[in-house]
């Protein structure tokens, strides 16, 4: 299935937002709070900024955080959409073969 680049992003940002709503509304909207001040990523950049998202939950998180909150949304990227990523894949490389594999062009 072809997806536009809106519906793609949209469901990456579901993805993102159902593992950190794992953890609890609280903690997830902090989390979001603190992206939006300190990094100054608004949500819709997230799916376009991988990188830059990755780098403000390491300065969150610290490396082992960041590197958790990774591989489970790696992991919801590939139920959502149905394939499987290259292995040694980071958030970035997954978004990127998803976008490749299934935005229309």
């Amino acid at each position: 299935m072809a997806y536009t680049d809106d519906e793609f992003n949209a469901r990456i940002l579901k993805c993102i937002d159902e593992v950190l709503s794992s953890f609890g509304d609280s903690p997830r909207t902090l989390l979001y709070y603190m992206i939006i001040k300190e990094c100054r990523l608004s949500r819709e950049q997230f799916p376009l900024k991988p990188v830059e998202l990755g780098e403000c939950l390491g300065r969150i998180l610290g490396e082992t955080g960041y590197r958790f909150i990774e591989r489970l949304t790696i992991r919801q990227i590939q139920a959502s959409f149905g394939f499987s990523v290259k292995e040694g894949s980071n958030l970035s490389e997954a978004i990127d073969q998803a976008r490749i594999r299934f935005v229309a062009c």
